[in-house]
């Protein structure tokens, strides 16, 4: 569906209270998780990352798609800053793994169970 608007018109703007932030700090908020997934490359790079036993390094995660490398750092930045994944240097490389506790959060929220957001890297527990 595509909003088509008119010249001088504003297009609508969310008030604060639309999605709150739960703490100040955004990186344990759910909608950073979600926003990181809706794009379609950084959704595939989770998937990958998540479905590997011990974790994938970037050559790896770069050889299965095209562009540059620097494209898919920029996506597994955006996936490690949203607490979805978290990355490890092995030797030479970075190897990067998806946090199981943030997969848990995240089907929680997504579901409506009670829970803590809580994976996020220096995100503070909620009672």
């Amino acid at each position: 569906m595509t909003m088509t608007m008119q010249h001088g018109q504003q297009a609508p703007r969310f008030a604060q209270q639309d999605c709150p932030p739960s703490c100040k700090d955004d990186r344990c908020h759910p909608f950073m998780a979600l926003k990181a997934l809706n794009q379609p490359t950084r959704m595939e790079i989770f998937r990958m990352v998540h479905n590997s036993a011990n974790g994938e390094c970037v050559d790896v995660i770069a050889s299965r798609f095209s562009g540059p490398l620097s494209n898919i750092s920029l996506h597994l930045a955006v996936l490690s800053r949203a607490g979805l994944i978290v990355g490890q240097r092995q030797k030479h490389a970075v190897v990067y793994r998806s946090n199981p506790q943030a997969v848990e959060d995240l089907l929680c929220y997504v579901l409506g169970i009670e829970t803590d957001w809580r994976f996020a890297p220096g995100a503070r527990r909620h009672n």
